[in-house]
């Protein structure tokens, strides 16, 4: 027997009980806050001592606060110089440097690949050209007492049949 994937669970996503434990833990805190309350307003001299320490701590975080925030704009202050000073030169001579190889790897195009190139072209159709002259010219013919190449084909082919 499969037992479903959802059961207990609501639509929410929250299984019963757990929607019970919110609920009931809830209730728990709103009962501590009236009782607070009530404790406060029955004893006045503590309610004065608590806000005082309250204020206390406020004042003291109020002191970390700035301190941390005098510490962040002076990182601000570092990082700002740092990417002025440092930085900036790396990128412009990084500028440079792509420019230079642009310039030279242009310069090796035109002055030596396209040259190349050429040559290479021109003497791949010399060649070519000359050995389709080659191949329009008369063979002659052997003078050995042997059989020539177009009778040689002919008896195999006579032979063949």
């Amino acid at each position: 027997m499969s037992v479903p994937v959802n059961e207990g669970k609501s639509k929410g996503g929250l299984s019963t009980g757990a929607k019970i434990g919110i609920a009931v833990g809830a209730l728990v805190l709103l009962a501590v806050i009236v009782l607070a309350i009530i404790f406060l307003l029955k004893h006045p001299s503590t309610t004065e001592t608590i806000r005082d320490l309250f204020i206390i701590v406020l004042a003291l975080e109020s002191l970390v606060i700035g301190t941390l925030l005098v510490v962040l704009v002076y990182q601000l202050i570092v990082l700002t110089t740092m990417l002025r000073d440092d930085i900036k030169p790396m990128i412009e001579s990084t500028q440079e440097t792509l420019n230079t190889v642009k310039g030279t790897a242009n310069f090796v195009s035109e002055r030596v690949t396209k040259p190349a190139i050429a040559a290479s072209s021109y003497a791949s159709g010399i060649g070519r050209s000359i050995n389709v002259l080659f191949q329009m010219l008369p063979r002659r013919r052997r003078s050995t007492s042997g059989p020539q190449p177009d009778e040689e084909t002919a008896a195999e082919q006579g032979g063949l049949k």
